[in-house]
C-alpha cells in the first residue's frame, strides 16, 4: 500500500499530465494550482522529514531542488495574493520561418507580468528575508523563461519519496 506522500507524489505526475492534456486555459489553471498545491506540500514533508538545513543544502546543490524552491514563490503567490495571475502564457518556442506552435505554457520573467507579485519585486520594503531572497533568485534563474511542463517535470523526481 502506497503511504499519504506516495500517493500525492502520484497525485502530482497526474496532475502535470492533466496540464500537459488540458484544451483550454481554465483546465490549464485548475490542474496548474492542483501541481503547485502538490509540489509544496511534498516539497514541505521532504522539508521535515530530512530536517531544515539538509533538505536546504539538497536543494540548493541540485537544478531540480533550485525549481522546485522557485516554484514555491508562485505557489505561495497563487494562494496568499489572488490579486493577479503571475504564473504562464502561451508562447510560440519551436517556432521558424514556416510554422508557429502556440502550445506552451512559458513562465513569465519577473519584469514581464502585468503585476508582478510583491515577493519578486526587488525594491520591495521591507527587505525579503535571506529563505525569501533564495526563492526569488531560484524562479530568476531555474524557473522564468521556461516551458512549465519542463520545469514541472524536473521537479517531480527531487520531490520523490524515500525508497
Amino acid at each position: 500500500m502506497t503511504d499519504m506522500y506516495g500517493e500525492i507524489f502520484e497525485d502530482l505526475g497526474e496532475a502535470i499530465g492533466r496540464l500537459a492534456a488540458a484544451s483550454s486555459e481554465r483546465l490549464q489553471r485548475r490542474a496548474m494550482r492542483e501541481a503547485l498545491g502538490h509540489l509544496y506540500t511534498l516539497r514541505a514533508h521532504h522539508e521535515k522529514a530530512e530536517g531544515k538545513e539538509p533538505y536546504h543544502r539538497r536543494a540548493h546543490a541540485d537544478p531540480a531542488g533550485r525549481v522546485v524552491e522557485g516554484l514555491v514563490v508562485i505557489r505561495g503567490e497563487l494562494v496568499h495574493d489572488l490579486v493577479g495571475w503571475p504564473a504562464p502564457e502561451l508562447r510560440d518556442v519551436f517556432a521558424d520561418a514556416y510554422t508557429e506552435m502556440y502550445d506552451n505554457l512559458v513562465w513569465l520573467e519577473i519584469g514581464e507580468m502585468p503585476n508582478p507579485p510583491v515577493v519578486l519585486v526587488s525594491d520591495r520594503k521591507p527587505e525579503p528575508r535571506p529563505w525569501q531572497k533564495d526563492r526569488i533568485d531560484a524562479y530568476k534563474h531555474h524557473v522564468a523563461g521556461k516551458v512549465v511542463i519542463d520545469t514541472l517535470n524536473l521537479a517531480l523526481p527531487f520531490l520523490a519519496p524515500a525508497p
